[in-house]
This record gives C-alpha cells, structure tokens and sequence, in this order.
C-alpha cells in the first residue's frame, strides 16, 4: 500500500500533547477521532491524568516513554532516547497498518 494510503487512515497523532491547556484537554476529549497518544513522562507540558482521561474517552491508544520529555529524550540516556524513538515508530506502524485502525499497545 503506498505511504499516502497509509497516513490518509489515521485520524489522529497526538505527539506529546500539551494537555495541561484546559482548553485543549477539553477540546481533545470531544473528539471522535482515532487515536493514538505518545507523551514523556517527564514533560513538564504533559497532564499525564487528563491525557488517559481523554484517551479512555476517545478509546485511544497510549504510548508512554518513562523519563521522556517534550521531544521524547531520556535526558543522559541517549540507548533509551532511541528507543523510545522506536518505540513510537512501530506504535505508529501498528496504528496504520491495522485493518480496523485498532492499536493493541
């Protein structure tokens, strides 16, 4: 399947989402999209509750990287920032590939 077909059937990333903003936290909880959830858990900008409650709200997926910030870097582990990194990437992977959109994370 060509690369466009792929991404035209994922609704929604969420790459280190700043759900700290209540406005976009309830903006977010709203949505009907598919989605899949990457956050740090050492980002500052990141409400680790209220991204599961949006997640459980919207049947996403989450992808949690322990001690990731912002950009997904274990600040001093440059093995775990790529790991992480790879993580993402076969979360995403599983995301477009699967046939109903579902992500078994």
């Amino acid at each position: 399947m060509p690369p466009d077909l792929l991404v035209a059937r994922v609704d929604a990333l969420w790459l280190t989402p700043i759900f700290v903003d209540p406005a976009t936290a309830r903006a977010a909880a709203k949505t009907t999209w598919r989605s899949l959830y990457v956050y740090g858990t050492a980002d500052p900008s990141c409400d680790e509750t209220a991204l599961r409650h949006i997640a459980a709200a919207t049947e996403g997926s989450v992808l949690s990287i322990s001690g990731g910030d912002h950009a997904l870097d274990v600040e001093g582990d440059v093995r775990a920032s790529l790991q992480a990194l790879t993580r993402m990437t076969d979360a995403v992977l599983a995301l477009v590939s699967a046939p109903d959109g579902s992500n078994n994370q």
